[in-house]
């Protein structure tokens, strides 16, 4: 394939900040206590929240304890945020009031008062909860939140963990070598290190994104498709629904082929300035045709019409194109000039400038929720990589996309 040409385009990203309903749809009898106060701490669907008003009751949309006291419940970063509240802190006394009971838990977050007398203030919610047990199971996670948050994190190291997959292996080796390289006594004296085992601090380079459960999943090999929870996943290079806009720019009509789970999420992440019309079947003519996925793409390249066909870089592999067959082609990892090296090696040694400067912004004692945030701050120029900068692309750092236009001989 020789390319016939190249232009970069740059789309706007606009990050949904839902959260991520991974949490058991188990029966109350069945459900575990620690698993229902996380989903009510973090504000699941799973879990819905009331808050009372007056005389009302109304559903608490995107209000939840971790958006204000911090996904650690150690205490909220901006200003007027919640204090800690995890169980060593509530059940301590200080000098303002005794120690917290499961009662008067209890009767402050449904009543608004204080133990030992007075009311808190109005920036807290007074809760309606679903299920008498919600205000134990709410305790009950805030016993163990703080440990959960540190799992992996040791004295003298942490744990991230790593796949298996033999694909991953330049990506793994490249990282490995940049840590060793930028960081080779650890960040605050803890070591990063990679294993297979469950008991990480968080997932990197994984094949599948959400499959960690609590645990965040930090450089995916999976592709991002642009509506994931920042404070889950961070990527470094353009998401898939800023490869369909740059493709999709100046066409005003495209056809997408992708599966029905793909259409339905890419509608929500697609920036709203998009001008894309969807089509569920292949047109005639010469609308543009996008085959998402290897399967999708070669469906698209079966067509005899004049339509152009698109692809995204990452789909190529294993689809065969016919003689005199032209592409545009979506390039989420453009630099300047040829790459010497190939697109695995350079994002792992991308990934590890990334999270050895995400850690050290953490702090010596990191969590994971407050490791997540960290990223707002990096920003990183890597030779071999588009340019970086988290506070702009919170969930992949950049949205550099160089189209090219391809034809086989």
């Amino acid at each position: 394939m020789n390319p016939a040409g190249r232009g970069s385009v740059r789309g706007r990203f606009l990050p949904c900040l839902a959260a991520l309903a991974w949490f058991s749809t188990a029966s109350a009898a069945e459900e575990d206590p620690v698993e229902r106060g996380r989903a009510l701490f973090e504000g699941a669907e799973s879990a819905p929240l009331s808050i009372r008003m007056g005389e009302n009751i109304l559903p608490a949309r995107g209000i939840s304890c971790a958006g204000c006291h911090g996904g650690d419940a150690g205490g909220g970063e901006e200003a007027q945020s919640g204090p800690p509240i995890d169980w060593a802190t509530l059940s301590q006394p200080s000098p303002s009031r005794p120690g917290y009971t499961l009662a008067s838990f209890a009767a402050a977050l449904t009543e608004g008062h204080r133990p030992g007398g007075g009311e808190l203030g109005s920036a807290m919610p007074r809760f309606a909860f679903e299920r008498p047990e919600d205000a134990a199971a709410l305790a009950a996670y805030l016993r163990v939140v703080a440990a959960r948050q540190r799992t992996g994190f040791t004295a003298d190291g942490i744990v991230f963990r790593s796949t298996t997959d033999p694909v991953a292996k330049p990506f793994l080796r490249a990282f490995e070598a940049r840590v060793t390289e930028l960081a080779p006594n650890g960040v605050y004296g803890r070591r990063i290190r990679l294993s297979p085992e469950d008991a990480a601090f968080a997932s990197i380079g994984a094949r599948e994104i959400g499959s960690g459960e609590e645990m965040p999943d930090l450089f995916p090999l999976a592709p991002i498709i642009g509506d994931e929870n920042p404070l889950d996943t961070r990527g470094a290079f353009a998401s898939v629904a800023d490869q369909v806009a740059a493709l999709a720019e100046g066409s005003g009509e495209m056809v997408i082929l992708a599966t029905p789970a793909m259409r339905a999420r890419l509608r929500e992440a697609l920036p709203r300035s998009a001008t894309l019309h969807w089509r569920k079947g292949q047109a005639e003519g010469e609308i543009p045709i996008l085959g998402i996925g290897a399967a999708h793409l070669a469906r698209a390249l079966e067509g005899t019409g004049e339509a152009p066909v698109y692809a995204m870089a990452d789909d190529l592999a294993g689809v065969a194109i016919g003689s005199g067959r032209c592409l545009v082609v979506s390039d989420p990892r453009p630099v300047a000039g040829m790459p010497t090296e190939a697109p695995a090696t350079r994002y792992g040694r991308t990934a590890a400038t990334v999270l050895v400067e995400a850690l050290r912004i953490c702090g010596p004692d990191c969590t994971r929720s407050r490791l997540m945030r960290a990223f707002d701050g990096v920003r990183a120029s890597p030779p071999d990589w588009p340019d970086l900068d988290y506070a702009e692309h919170p969930l992949t750092g950049s949205d550099e996309i160089a189209l090219w236009s391809a034809c086989m001989d």
